[in-house]
């Protein structure tokens, strides 16, 4: 009698578990708004995931994706060196042409932010 409230205990600590781990990724939330998939992950992850992205382009030429990094990794400058570096996203997986990721760079067409990012990536999809 006294292994079912530890098993109770258990059960409810992996299904809190794989719970946490499926709402951190935007998984939950994507599926449940309908969202498009690439690799597993919704349009919302991927959306955090860019971050306030940036672009840096000369006229026609090639343009050069990058953000700088956010509020989250500064606190660790003391401990990790060189943490603030501008990171590049030119190669980006959601930039590899792949066409399954099409349906995630439409939904991010809409977004001010990453419309110029996803209009790159739906380009290499077409070519």
């Amino acid at each position: 009698m006294k292994k079912r409230p530890i098993i109770i205990c258990l059960v409810v600590a992996i299904l809190g578990s794989i719970i946490f781990w499926l709402q951190a990724n935007y998984i939950i939330t994507g599926w449940l708004k309908g969202e498009a998939f690439f690799e597993g992950r919704p349009t919302s992850y991927w959306r955090r995931q860019l971050g306030k992205i940036e672009t840096s382009g000369w006229g026609t030429g090639p343009s050069i994706f990058f953000r700088y990094p956010s509020s989250s990794s500064k606190w660790l400058e003391p401990i990790i060196p060189d943490e603030g570096k501008v990171e590049l996203l030119n190669d980006h997986v959601l930039l590899k042409g792949d066409p399954a990721a099409q349906g995630v760079l439409k939904e991010l067409m809409k977004d001010p932010i990453t419309c110029e990012f996803a209009a790159k990536g739906l380009a290499l999809i077409k070519k």
